[in-house]
């Protein structure tokens, strides 16, 4: 349609180097998966076992997201959400199609740090503590030279922001649901160093509390023209 048609002209002029606001952007992305066929015959499923097709996930989306922006992409499930979310985000290849990151290639827009990511499942090691993933996230990512100290002092800062100090030694196996939730976006969220960060199903499991202090941390990033 014409807005579909807009936001491809918009981006490909990013992609050229004409659109200077925007921060990311996916140009003409296509995602496939190899799924395997199901027999309808119950006599031949024995024989088709080996048999493969493709399943289109994402068909040649073109997104761009400006500075500042808070973009939510809404669709029934299976319409590709996180299929474009994970490539958009470096955590899956596009089969096809350009991402650019704050004008990088995603894999070096994450060697920066300025990339935050908090996955609809995993992202969390069950035998680490909440305050054990914010300081290893923060000495990876964020300041690889910090002493243990100084990021043990990051993960408590950010413990208290989003309300998770009673949680900080606990294993992540041992959480909730909605506590791993929030631990996720807060990893996303560590630093302020973050141009760009990718929460999906942000809100999924967290109580009404805790959701209002997860949408106003993400109020204060996209003031800091982040998006």
């Amino acid at each position: 349609d014409e807005a579909a048609g807009t936001e491809a002209a918009r981006v490909s002029a990013g992609l050229r180097g004409g659109e200077g606001s925007l921060l990311a952007f996916a140009c003409d992305l296509r995602k496939t998966y190899r799924v395997a066929n199901a027999s309808r015959d119950e006599s031949q499923r024995g024989q088709c076992c080996g048999a493969r097709t493709r399943h289109v996930a994402v068909r040649g989306l073109s997104l761009g997201v400006d500075q500042g922006e808070v973009l939510a992409i809404l669709g029934p499930n299976g319409a590709g959400k996180t299929s474009f979310v994970r490539c958009l985000s470096g955590t899956s290849r596009p089969t096809s199609g350009v991402v650019r990151i704050v004008g990088h290639p995603t894999p070096a827009a994450h060697a920066k740090g300025i990339v935050g990511l908090a996955p609809q499942q995993d992202g969390l090691w069950t035998h680490l503590s909440p305050e054990q993933h914010l300081a290893l996230h923060w000495a990876l990512f964020v300041e690889p030279r910090a002493s243990a100290q100084s990021a043990r002092a990051a993960a408590n800062r950010t413990l208290q922001k989003f309300n998770l100090l009673e949680h900080a030694h606990k294993l992540t196996s041992r959480c909730s649901g909605g506590t791993c939730q929030r631990l996720k976006i807060a990893i996303a969220l560590l630093s302020q160093r973050r141009r760009i960060v990718f929460l999906d199903e942000p809100s999924c499991g967290v109580d009404i509390t805790n959701r209002r202090i997860v949408w106003n941390e993400i109020t204060r990033m996209a003031r800091r023209r982040a998006s």
